[in-house]
């Protein structure tokens, strides 16, 4: 029982990272054929895996640690499952899609995981519906007008294909969810902690997915370079930061104490609905291009967080270094 509740928490949290990078992001899922299904399943499933080992093992306890997270999730996801749309002109879109939108969207879901997992305790939980509102109104505004600008779709997703892709998923997270806070009193976080075996498989399997679904044309020359030092450089952040003493965000929120019921069933609603009104409005509203303002603020984003989150872990290391050597 143990490891099979172990595992649907990975499966929950892959399903988490799939609506975002999928669905919210629309990675033209239209397109894919079952083969490639079947393997960008496995993929998401491996790279939830690795991620709450990662959580657990490097002792992250807080939002910057998770970003940096987040950003070797939106990394490795460029390599191995969307390279067709996230390394399409690099190194412009390393910025604005895999450290820009992939990264904002991953770190959203991670972070609405931890809410929703811990709910009772936190008072920002009263804030997840209308966090969720304004999320949902970015998809809506993001699905209706970004395929038909993106250099790979070049096409219009009706509403009911955007809502005929996202509500299924939706409801398919709710579930899991329901099974998981039933059933979490089961594990602990360290059980999210992979073996070195496990961990060796895990990474083989991302290769495997990665060569069955090579093609050299979605990666250029200079793509390879800047993303393999760039998930480097990320996992050695993660991995200085690290403090054995510490407790972690999965440590505060397994059991799993889930967010009040209703709070959650009008979280999804807010964000089906706003989609569907984002989906609905003019591209400029009051001189305003929505489009412009999610593609700026994704831009910004992406150029901004890794040098300055950066700057702060290690002002905060150099600060504990000091107060170790006055003890």
């Amino acid at each position: 029982m143990q490891k099979i509740v172990a595992w649907v928490m990975r499966l929950w949290v892959a399903l988490l990272l799939f609506f975002g990078s999928e669905i919210v992001l629309w990675a033209n899922p239209s397109s894919r054929e079952l083969q490639d299904w079947v393997l960008i399943a496995i993929a998401y499933l491996a790279l939830s895996t690795l991620l709450l080992d990662v959580i657990q093992r490097y002792r992250i306890r807080n939002l910057s640690g998770l970003l940096f997270v987040s950003g070797l999730y939106a990394l490795l996801a460029s390599l191995i499952i969307n390279p067709e749309t996230t390394l399409i002109d690099v190194p412009r879109t390393i910025a604005t899609r895999v450290l820009g939108a992939h990264t904002f969207v991953a770190w959203m879901m991670l972070s609405f995981m931890l809410i929703l997992s811990d709910g009772p305790r936190r008072k920002s939980g009263v804030a997840v519906p209308i966090l969720s509102a304004i999320a949902g109104f970015g998809w809506g505004v993001w699905v209706r007008y970004f395929p038909l600008e993106a250099d790979t779709t070049r096409a219009v997703v009706s509403l009911e294909t955007m809502l005929g892709r996202g509500v299924p998923v939706i409801f398919a997270i709710l579930v899991l969810f329901i099974i998981l806070f039933r059933n979490t009193k089961h594990i602990s976080a360290d059980d999210l902690r992979l073996v070195p075996m496990l961990r060796f498989g895990v990474v083989i399997i991302m290769v495997g997915v990665f060569v069955l679904r090579f093609d050299s044309t979605f990666y250029p020359d200079a793509a390879f370079g800047i993303v393999t030092s760039l998930i480097v450089f990320a996992g050695l952040v993660v991995w200085f930061q690290a403090q054995t003493q510490r407790r972690t965000l999965l440590d505060r929120r397994i059991p799993i104490r889930p967010l009040f019921p209703p709070l959650i069933v009008l979280s999804m609603t807010s964000f089906t609905g706003l989609g569907a009104v984002g989906y609905g409005l003019p591209r400029e509203v009051i001189g305003v291009d929505l489009l412009a303002v999610l593609t700026g603020m994704f831009t910004i984003f992406g150029i901004v967080w890794l040098p300055l989150v950066s700057v702060i872990l290690g002002i905060q290391a150099f600060q504990q270094q000091v107060r170790s050597e006055d003890i």
